[in-house]
């Protein structure tokens, strides 16, 4: 495609989708410069700690490639699993690059074809899988490593590489029984996460069994690329909670729930009502990561209706969706929610969909940042988010317009 890609094109495509038309994502590409921060492995042979983390690829699918990520300069299991950096919040967005980027993805050469239902993992791919805690590992490679900067909206990133000969585990996988069982049982995957979570088995953990195939009818278990396994964990557990959540009491007061990291503001507002709906505004501000140049802010907006079916696919929408319904269903309450995501300058490069989601954990394990009436609460929201970023979104909420209708109906129902 030829032209000037526009700032919106960007910032919704996010490297992922190639609407431009290129091979590869020029903002993308302006990263090499962290090269500087990889530390150089002159070694086949190595040995390192796999967290229960891989990746299938996605690019030349039906056949993907796939492997563990381990980190053979990281002895801190706190610093392997990605889930646990925010949660100590004693990292900035630098920190975590350079922890990331200095994992290893050694990947099978031969990809798989998972058109041939069903597809599974390797043994020892499949043992790290299944532990709840990372392990050692010992790796051979067939080259050297090489540093090969990969930053994701969904994905955590990569700054490793290397085609894999021999992958063997020196721990002894510890999994829960119940994980162990699922794994064999002939049942539907949407059924299995659920079961799962409802043991304690984490989110993180379940997107890494859905993509390696490890859940779901006997016949029908094959690989998905990781980033595919993400936003659909997301999607079914956030299914599962809207239908408890459905039959709960709504919320008495509009609340505004607020936290602020790696130049991330998420502000979420969950507005009383008998009736489920969704809808997200992710704000780029000028010069961040998608938004590479001065000017407007670039906005996205997704919502959805009580049917609970958002009117565009996107993986940051359902991480924000995911933490959202997870809350309501654990305070037993319902209501609309209109859930602001402003990107900041200071978010310079993309780090994974994991940090939208913890952002919004934290943000409603706090105390409210606005609480009170709807007009009252919706006045100061709004002209909030009209401050930071110059735009007026009250007119193109569809929830508001909802709540309206609503109002109007009730007025006219009392006056006759």
């Amino acid at each position: 495609m030829g032209g000037k890609i526009s700032p919106e094109m960007c910032a919704y495509c996010k490297g992922v989708k190639k609407l431009c038309g290129a091979r590869m994502c020029p903002i993308l590409l302006k990263f090499d410069y962290l090269k500087k921060d990889i530390f150089v492995v002159k070694s086949t042979n190595l040995q390192a700690i796999s967290p229960p983390d891989f990746l299938v690829g996605e690019f030349s699918y039906p056949n993907v490639n796939l492997g563990p990520i381990s980190s053979p300069n990281v002895e801190n299991e706190d610093e392997v699993l990605i889930e646990k950096l925010i949660r100590r919040e004693k990292y900035d967005l630098i920190d975590i690059l350079k922890i990331r980027l200095n994992f290893l993805y050694s990947y099978n050469r031969k990809n798989i074809n998972v058109a041939r239902k069903p597809t599974y993992p390797p043994e020892p791919i499949k043992e790290l899988a299944i532990s709840i805690k990372p392990l050692e590992t010992e790796l051979e490679l067939l080259k050297y490593p090489k540093p090969k900067i990969s930053l994701d909206a969904d994905i955590p990133p990569i700054g490793l590489r290397a085609p894999l000969k021999k992958l063997e585990v020196v721990d002894n996988a510890y999994a829960p029984r119940k994980l162990e069982e699922a794994i064999y049982e002939d049942e539907k995957s949407t059924v299995l996460l659920f079961e799962l979570y409802s043991h304690g088995i984490s989110n993180y953990h379940l997107m890494r069994l859905l993509s390696l195939g490890l859940l779901g009818k006997k016949h029908n278990k094959k690989l998905v690329p990781t980033r595919w396994a993400i936003t659909a964990t997301d999607s079914v557990l956030g299914n599962w909670f809207l239908r408890s959540v459905k039959k709960t009491p709504s919320f008495s007061k509009s609340t505004v729930y607020y936290h602020s990291h790696l130049g991330n503001e998420y502000y979420i507002w969950i507005i009383p009502s008998d009736y489920w709906a969704f809808e997200m505004f992710e704000i780029w501000m000028p010069m961040s990561v998608w938004v590479r140049r001065p000017g407007k802010p670039v906005l996205i907006h997704i919502y959805e209706s009580y049917n609970g079916r958002p009117n565009k696919i996107d993986g940051g929408y359902q991480a924000i969706r995911f933490s959202v319904l997870e809350a309501l269903q654990k305070w037993r309450r319902k209501g609309k929610v209109i859930a602001f995501r402003i990107i900041n300058p200071e978010y310079f490069a993309g780090v994974g969909s994991w940090q939208i989601r913890e952002g919004v954990r934290i943000a409603l394990t706090k105390k409210p940042l606005l609480f009170g009436d709807l007009e009252e609460v919706g006045s100061q929201i709004f002209e909030l988010i009209k401050g930071k970023t110059s735009l007026d979104l009250e007119n193109k909420s569809k929830v508001i317009k909802m709540v309206k209708e609503v109002k109007l109906l009730d007025f006219i129902d009392n006056y006759s």
